[in-house]
């Protein structure tokens, strides 16, 4: 394409941004291109006019899948590893006097807002995220294209001085147009939300008040199970402890929720406030905003949030006697705020860690009393990303108990694949997808992951596989009706097995990764994710397919060729291989060297280790300690029952 033609690159494309494009350009139209990733229905409308007239407009199509650096690294992994990092520092070094401020009754405000202003995934039209990505995108697109200019439009939004910034890196001209984004829900206004929060529940039957005094709350992933039968809980720590559970509160949204729980012996929070604690709203701004015109409105009114938040949690924790606040949630900005909630009554947050992070990304950060970790290499990582924790409590992997709990199970489904004609076993491991392939690596990835076994199971009467989807709701519709069918031809042969038992609530499948572990000779899994991790726990040989490119993953520096894969068909061929041979020290999908770094314990009491510290500190508020001298109290009693090296102290 000829290099001289002028190209512009809209985010968002509307009747009003086109015409206002065509009068900067002198209304020419013959070496003028025009790309747009998104348009209004209006300008969808009049676009074929627009051709008819000449104008050249095309849809900037691109897969995310395919958007990579130079060294094959997906660049949406390297914004989350780097780029995020260097924006988020460039808004802390122009506003360094704002930053720098305490604020001694929300301890944890800076963080909040800090964390916000990058918060927004690419799924987010504008957030800094997506402008970074579409950045890359357009480069990519103008180099393929010959383009020596382009100038890329987008929508009004704060920080366009750095973003400007970015844009000279790949050589584009930023234009900003639109009106500004207002920051504008129930939430900015502290007083209406918890009004709005009261009168959300006031229909409800009222419950009798609990008479239990320093309970915990515990925000679960959905996984609402109080069988202790190694499947997916919410209430792993619980099955493993001497925690009691009339102390435990959980989040309810149905009487079927509620009956269950109680049914169990554990207390439904249908998360009532008090009105009479109104008069005690604090709505003050916490810190004082000196920002632009384009950044102060975001700014305050994440002071607002935060304070509704915040507000509303120490009406439900008094409500309901909670003195402790257990998440898995890291990975959105309000864990903080609900930290300091609980804080400001004289209780602990604590987090316990859910997934393996590999490398140091932004939106995992967080910031509590007590984070429950792997292990210290995890707690390193942690710290990488600007978490902050006073306590790290190194726990080990906390699902590993299970293994015990599934291992008849596991044995009857192995049974009946091998009475089927299966000699070799494979579990083949997913990840979750989306429709739209341009701000997620899309349903292609993941149709690879079950079409390409699949060829293999029906050339080899030998294979056996095992399927567990991430979301079995939604795998027909995200593999399609072709691979699904011959899925299901393949259930027929029972040399198949597809583990797709949804919870009580939640969208994922309820069976953990371990149980197909355990029924298995080998695990692959499609990408680089927690489940490997679980697989190899139990002794399984297991491969790893980074077919996204994350050069910079720490699995890198752990593992060689034997263990990590480009593609489904050199994972497949290994793992034939190490079906085939009789060398006892075929190292293909060997973990053995590295699993005390990433688990110092290995054994299956780490969710009692979990459950036993948090039952440490309920106890140390039974006896009046208040919440640094029960935190203090409890780590000292881990500390002498598993090790000084497990516990990390970085408070006051």
């Amino acid at each position: 394409m000829n290099s001289s033609h002028q190209a512009t690159y809209f985010e968002y494309i509307g009747l009003l941004s086109f015409f206002n494009c065509l009068i900067r350009n002198s209304l020419k139209k013959e070496d003028a291109l025009y790309f747009y990733v998104d348009a209004s229905k209006g300008f969808t409308l009049w676009m074929p006019v627009f051709k008819v007239l000449g104008f050249n407009i095309k849809n900037l199509s691109f897969h995310l899948k395919d958007i990579k650096a130079k060294n094959g690294e997906l660049v949406q992994e390297r914004i989350r590893r780097e780029d995020l990092f260097q924006f988020e520092q460039k808004i802390i070094d122009e506003h360094s006097s704002f930053f720098k401020k305490e604020s001694d009754s929300h301890p944890r405000l800076k963080s909040f807002i800090l964390r916000s202003l990058i918060d927004e995934s690419q799924m987010e039209r504008r957030s800094i995220h997506r402008f970074i990505l579409l950045l890359e995108v357009i480069s990519q697109n103008k180099d393929k294209n010959g383009f020596k200019e382009a100038t890329f439009v987008i929508r009004n939004r704060p920080w366009f001085n750095i973003c400007k910034e970015f844009s000279k890196q790949y050589q584009l001209q930023l234009r900003k147009e639109g009106l500004k984004k207002l920051y504008f829900s129930y939430q900015s206004f502290p007083t209406f939300y918890y009004l709005f929060k009261y009168f959300a529940t006031a229909y409800k039957k009222r419950i009798a008040p609990t008479s239990s005094v320093n309970n915990l709350f515990i925000e679960g992933r959905g996984d609402l199970n109080l069988s202790n039968n190694g499947y997916h809980s919410d209430y792993f720590w619980y099955f493993n402890s001497d925690f009691p559970s009339q102390n435990i509160f959980t989040k309810t949204q149905t009487e079927e929720e509620k009956v269950y729980l109680e049914k169990h012996n554990l207390s439904a929070c249908e998360m009532e406030i008090d009105l009479k604690r109104i008069s005690q709203i604090d709505s003050s701004v916490p810190l004082e905003v000196n920002f632009s015109h384009t950044e102060k409105p975001l700014v305050s009114d994440l002071n607002s949030r935060y304070l509704s938040i915040k507000n509303y949690w120490i009406g439900v924790f008094t409500k309901y006697n909670i003195k402790t606040y257990l998440t898995w949630n890291k990975y959105h900005a309000s864990h903080m705020a609900i930290a300091d909630a609980v804080e400001s009554i004289g209780g602990v947050s604590a987090i316990w860690q859910l997934a393996f992070d590999g490398q140091r990304v932004i939106n995992a950060r967080y910031n509590a009393d007590i984070n429950f970790s792997f292990s210290k290499f995890s707690v390193e990582m942690d710290i990488k990303n600007g978490s902050n924790s006073k306590f790290q409590i190194i726990t080990g992997y906390p699902k590993t108990y299970t293994r015990s709990l599934l291992e008849d199970e596991a044995q009857s489904i192995r049974t009946t694949m091998l009475n089927a004609g299966a000699k070799n076993i494979i579990f083949v491991i997913d990840e979750n997808s989306t429709d739209d392939s341009r701000w997620h690596t899309g349903h292609a990835l993941q149709r690879d992951n079950y079409l390409k076994p699949l060829e293999v199971l029906i050339k080899n009467p030998d294979i056996g596989l095992i399927f567990k989807p991430k979301n079995a709701r939604s795998l027909k519709h995200r593999i399609g009706e072709d691979i699904y069918s011959i899925l299901s031809e393949a259930i027929q042969t029972g040399r198949c097995c597809l583990l797709d038992e949804l919870g009580l609530i939640d969208f994922t499948t309820s069976s953990p990764p371990m149980l197909a572990a355990l029924a298995s000779d080998l695990c692959i899994h499609g990408h680089f994710g927690t489940a490997a991790f679980e697989a190899s726990l139990v002794g399984k040989p297991t491969l790893m397919i980074d077919r996204e490119g994350m050069p910079h993953h720490t699995f890198y520096d752990l593992f060689d060729e034997n263990v990590i894969f480009k593609n489904w068909d050199d994972a497949l061929e290994a793992a034939l291989s190490f079906f085939g041979s009789n060398n006892k020290n075929n190292r293909i999908g060997d973990w053995s060297n590295v699993i005390k770094e990433i688990d110092p314990f290995n054994d299956s009491l780490a969710a009692k280790r979990l459950g036993n510290h948090l039952n440490q500190i309920r106890k140390g508020f039974d006896e009046g300690l208040n919440r640094e001298h029960s935190m203090i109290r409890a780590a000292e009693i881990y500390s002498k029952e598993w090790g000084s090296d497990k516990i990390i102290y970085s408070g006051d």
